[in-house]
């Protein structure tokens, strides 16, 4: 990917990190080592042409597929960010059931510092897979809370 893709999907995590409520949150940095993670992944996901999250890793993880002929890192975090509507603050667990806020919610994750992004085209989609550190979207704790000292 390129370093203006990049750059571009930072700073949209970033203005949804800095819009969301409940305190300072430190910006994101990109992670190779996450990217590289999420490049793994990714490449199983365009192998299957399924879209279906990573079990028993120890990262927060953001997953995105679309069929348009042109998608970007940015197409991703901004369907990620959209779940913003839906989220008013609860604590994880506790979003009424068939809501969908937790990719919002890992984007904005107050202890979250680091991010790393990864594509890979399938049969069908094109997928794109988020990776963070540390993870977020903690049971029983809320996205808009300051982030821990």
């Amino acid at each position: 990917m390129t370093s203006q893709a990049i750059s571009q999907a930072i700073d949209a995590h970033n203005a949804a990190r800095t819009a969301a409520p409940g305190g300072d949150r430190p910006a994101l940095t990109w992670s190779a080592d996450l990217a590289a993670h999420a490049q793994e992944w990714v490449n199983h996901l365009a192998e299957i042409d399924k879209l279906q999250h990573a079990d028993d890793i120890d990262e927060g993880e953001n997953i995105f597929a679309s069929s348009a002929s042109v998608v970007t890192f940015t197409d991703a975090v901004n369907a990620w960010v959209s779940e913003r509507a839906n989220y008013n603050g609860e604590k994880i667990g506790e979003t009424p059931a068939g809501v969908a806020v937790g990719h919002y919610t890992q984007v904005v994750w107050p202890d979250t510092t680091q991010v790393g992004m990864a594509m890979a085209k399938g049969a069908t989609y094109t997928y794109i897979v988020g990776r963070y550190s540390p993870q977020g979207n903690w049971e029983g704790e809320t996205a808009w809370r300051a982030a821990s000292s």
